[in-house]
């Protein structure tokens, strides 16, 4: 079969620009396909990062790690994407976590594509969009909008010429932004900064991105809001969840229990031996795993353990039962 030269073009700028496209985030899977993977096992109520490159790039699985913290963040950033890809890929970003906090900072892709006919105020309507459509899919998940952060002067040859005076305009749009959608304003330039309010030399990777000790002032920048989300009622999905139960204790008896718990939650223990007496049946309790360990004599045990990481724990308690006989013990356990 022989094609004309004429078809032969056509078919080439159509392969080309299939491969721009693909390369710019717009085909089917792009950017990180392992994200909607790695949701189905992650959990919910965590906190989510999202945004284009200076996103994608904070190591903050690794930062968290080595500090030895407990948090629960996801990073879901997409290298080069602008507003409108966003929001192609915002239930694999955002929404299919169900998060109860995010922290955003998208839009600096478009501040390189402001003209005439795409301005601020546009921006700030696609960014509103984006910030209205995750609200209405998970309404308890807190908003946090993070000021985009300082360039180097951008002297360099074939560095992309995004200034310093179009970062600031554009910042001085955000608080009004996150007051109309009822988010939070965050600015954490200021341990970016050198004196003339460019991003410092050391944090520079090239004009616009940044270095792991970058990432690393913005981590401990972050730390009071990252608590804040942590101290929330909807962090990892659950207020206190309460459970029930009823064992039978002989002398010299053991019993085990397991239950779930997320990183960061606790767990209250509380035994009650009503309708004994405790100083003739009851003369030692105590709860233990491999986190904590506690005992009491009396009516009420308790104890609270914390956990790093998203676990099944076995509770164990013995009592000594100096009557011989069996009782019915009732445990009520929160986990929170």
């Amino acid at each position: 079969m022989r094609f004309s030269a004429k078809c032969i073009l056509c078919l080439t700028l159509a392969l080309v620009l299939a491969l721009a496209l693909s390369g710019l985030g717009f085909a089917s899977g792009a950017g990180h396909p392992e994200y909607a993977t790695e949701n189905e096992t992650a959990e919910k109520g965590a906190i989510v990062m999202t945004g284009s490159s200076l996103c994608e790039q904070f190591p903050i699985s690794e930062i968290i790690a080595e500090r030895g913290d407990s948090y629960v963040i996801y990073n879901r950033g997409y290298g080069g994407y602008t507003m409108t890809q966003l929001m192609e890929v915002l239930d694999t970003a955002v929404i299919d976590l169900e998060p109860s906090a995010l922290f955003i900072n998208i839009g600096t892709n478009d501040i390189d594509r402001l003209s005439e006919t795409y301005t601020i105020e546009d921006m700030m309507d696609n960014y509103a969009a984006i910030l209205t459509a995750i609200q209405e899919a998970v309404p308890d998940c807190a908003i946090y909008i993070m000021a985009y952060y300082p360039c180097t002067p951008n002297t360099g040859e074939g560095q992309i010429q995004r200034t310093l005076e179009q970062i600031e305009e554009v910042n001085s749009y955000l608080p009004a932004l996150a007051e109309e959608v009822g988010a939070t304003f965050i600015d954490v330039n200021e341990v970016l900064r050198d004196d003339d309010g460019y991003l410092k030399d050391e944090y520079a990777a090239d004009s616009i991105h940044l270095t792991d000790e970058a990432y690393e002032a913005i981590y401990d920048a972050l730390v009071p809001y990252f608590d804040e989300c942590v101290a929330s009622e909807n962090y990892l999905g659950s207020a206190a969840v309460e459970y029930g139960y009823e064992v039978e204790l002989v002398r010299d008896g053991t019993a085990t229990l397991d239950i779930t718990v997320g990183s960061g939650q606790t767990v209250d223990v509380e035994l009650l031996y009503a309708g004994m007496d405790t100083t003739r049946d009851f003369s030692v309790v105590s709860i233990s795993d491999e986190c904590v360990t506690a005992s009491a004599s009396g009516l009420n045990a308790t104890i609270t353990g914390a956990y790093a990481g998203s676990t099944t724990v076995t509770l164990s308690w013995t009592a000594v039962n100096t009557s011989g006989s069996t009782y019915t013990v009732q445990l009520n356990i929160t986990v929170s």
